[in-house]
């Protein structure tokens, strides 16, 4: 057997793309370009500080964007990635305080990327996620108004299962599904496995969201401050996934599906300031 890594750039030597504030109307359109021919492409879905404003910052193992609510550092000789967002700052701008309905898009902060060469599942004997993270922190505000049905703070990482591959940087195109490996969520624990249809605001893709359940690759609830590894092989999980949706009539034919792309980063629902760090990210695929 060999394995084949499905992620360029692991360690962000190269930059990112940035996406624009509202999915519905900006798509995939890039508005700036961080470092040189990134592979990756960084979101920030419904801010009203816009980071393709930010200086782009070089230190000397690295460099770092920063504006009025987020913060993305990368140390190049570690591989790590720092990621801050504070939607308490952002929702005083949006809402003049909190999110009240459910149909209002919330603060994103996330990494994308497509893969240059997505796989076939039926190719793979495994798929290898790995991951070391470290929440350092997790700030409420607005306690008093905090309602768990709609609020939270998120660490969530993703991956497609789609029908076919798509041409270019097209990435969340055509027939796929959402694939879920929740990090952290300030609700709970650990996260119980689920299935439910991305729906519900602009942008939404109104696609299925199949998420494992934390504990397969969580030993203990995550705490502040304390680093985390995952390894874990996900392609049993993920031929589950595909059962499920075929089940339920989402794929439209019986053909071969496709591995293609992944984000990872943060969603705020609710008032936060958050930060983390992630390194070692890796999917590879076992032939």
């Amino acid at each position: 057997m060999s394995e084949k890594e499905l992620l360029s750039d692991p360690s962000f030597h190269n930059g990112f793309a940035l996406l624009g504030i509202n999915p519905a109307k900006d798509d995939r359109k890039v508005f700036r370009v961080f470092g040189n021919n990134p592979a990756w492409y960084l979101a920030e879905w419904w801010t009203p500080f816009l980071f393709k404003d930010a200086p782009l910052i070089r230190r000397e193992n690295g460099y770092e964007m920063e504006n009025e609510s987020r913060r993305v550092a990368v140390d190049t000789a570690e591989g790590a990635l720092t990621m801050e967002l504070n939607s308490e700052k952002e929702y005083a701008r949006l809402y003049q305080g909190v999110r009240t309905r459910v149909d209002q898009g919330w603060s994103h902060l996330l990494i994308e990327q497509n893969f240059k060469e997505p796989l076939l599942v039926s190719s793979l004997k495994g798929l290898q996620a790995r991951l070391q993270f470290r929440v350092n922190q997790c700030t409420m505000f607005r306690a008093d108004e905090f309602n768990p049905q709609m609020h939270a703070a998120q660490l969530l990482w993703y991956i497609t299962i789609r029908e076919k591959p798509l041409r270019g940087d097209s990435g969340l195109g055509g027939n796929y599904i959402w694939f879920g490996l929740p990090l952290f969520d300030n609700r709970f624990s650990f996260e119980e496995p689920s299935a439910f249809y991305d729906i519900g605001n602009e942008g939404s893709t109104k696609k299925l969201i199949y998420g494992l359940g934390s504990k397969t690759y969580l030993k203990e609830a995550v705490v502040l401050g304390k680093d985390y590894s995952i390894s874990v092989d996900i392609l049993p999980e993920v031929k589950k996934a595909i059962t499920f949706a075929r089940a339920h009539d989402i794929f439209q034919s019986d053909g071969d599906l496709f591995v293609n792309y992944m984000n990872l980063g943060w969603e705020l629902p609710g008032n936060f300031m958050v930060s983390s760090l992630i390194k070692g990210l890796s999917i590879k695929g076992v032939l």
